[in-house]
């Protein structure tokens, strides 16, 4: 894989996260759908932002604290102001790739976890590593996205929250059956 790769996947993501900003109104964006899912686009939309935004401003320290999240609620129910947070992670991306990711990819970082209660112990990590985590996690949620979004009865690409991986799947069975059928 390019070394850039994982920062071109994740801008695409930060991009398609744009352009679904873009699409929605604010009632939209801020309604809850279902009482099974009390969570609104806007609460997905600021968990995606935030994970960014504690990876680009804790890359520095070496130690990455996803749980350290600002739980930022104006993200939540505004439109423009997620938009913009969006265009600013995707800037310190893009700027992480322009240097070529030169061996940064494998620097190590560590991760901090509240995964018990007693210790709050660190793990190892790399930057590429993150870097994958934050493209599967977004893709996760726009899966969890699109499901609000069909309840609503609003337009959703299929593609929308589907993991890279399956895409190629269905791809390669679409041209096998097409192989089959001439």
């Amino acid at each position: 894989m390019p070394k850039n790769m994982l920062v071109v996947s994740n801008t695409a993501a930060l991009a398609q996260l744009q352009a679904l900003l873009d699409q929605l109104n604010d009632e939209q964006y801020g309604a809850i759908v279902c009482d099974i899912a009390v969570s609104t686009l806007g609460c997905h939309v600021r968990h995606i932002i935030e994970h960014y935004e504690r990876f680009v401003d804790d890359l520095d320290s070496g130690l990455i604290d996803y749980d350290a999240r600002s739980r930022d609620t104006t993200i939540e129910s505004h439109r423009a102001v997620a938009r913009e947070r969006v265009v600013g992670i995707s800037e310190c991306l893009r700027q992480l790739g322009r240097k070529g990711l030169t061996g940064q990819e494998k620097m190590q970082v560590r991760l901090r976890t509240d995964i018990q209660v007693v210790e709050v112990p660190t793990v190892e990590s790399s930057i590429a590593r993150e870097l994958v985590f934050l493209h599967g996690h977004t893709i996760h949620h726009f899966a969890q996205m699109a499901l609000h979004m069909r309840a609503m009865g609003l337009s959703v690409d299929k593609q929308l929250g589907m993991a890279p991986s399956t895409q190629a799947y269905l791809q390669q069975a679409e041209k096998s059956s097409r192989t089959i059928a001439s």
